[in-house]
């Protein structure tokens, strides 16, 4: 029985890591990063099956709306999020950030103030 177990759990850590060896990267730029303002619930990318006439594309939904998370029960009705346009809003604000650091370091001792932490910062520079 032990050993039926043990060989089941090994191939389960086979498969999960054949899996992982065909990803090339993430394939959700955002998957785990965008939190629902009403559940406050994580979003997920999911890719939507190809239909007639249609190419897949992604999206992004609240992890609040899975009944099977909650019980049975979803505990949000936030819409789904298209993938396309959200991330190529991100890449540009990430883009602006690197060509502008002080935008980021004026937000960094914002959120630092809000915490109560910006002397502590300002004396470990």
């Amino acid at each position: 029985m032990n050993r039926c177990l043990l060989r089941r759990r090994n191939v389960s850590r086979r498969t999960a890591a054949a899996t992982r060896a065909q990803k090339q990267g993430t394939e959700f730029l955002l998957s785990g990063l965008l939190i629902c303002q009403r559940c406050h619930s994580a979003y997920c990318g999911r890719r939507s099956p190809r239909t007639a006439g249609r190419e897949p594309y992604v999206y992004y939904r609240c992890l609040g709306t899975d009944k099977y998370r909650q019980g049975g029960e979803a505990i949000c009705d936030n819409a789904s999020l298209n993938g396309s346009p959200l991330e190529e809003m991100v890449w540009a604000d990430l883009c602006d950030l690197l060509r502008h650091p002080q935008r980021l370091q004026r937000e960094l001792e914002r959120r630092m103030a809000i915490l109560g932490l910006a002397r502590t910062f300002a004396s470990a520079r």
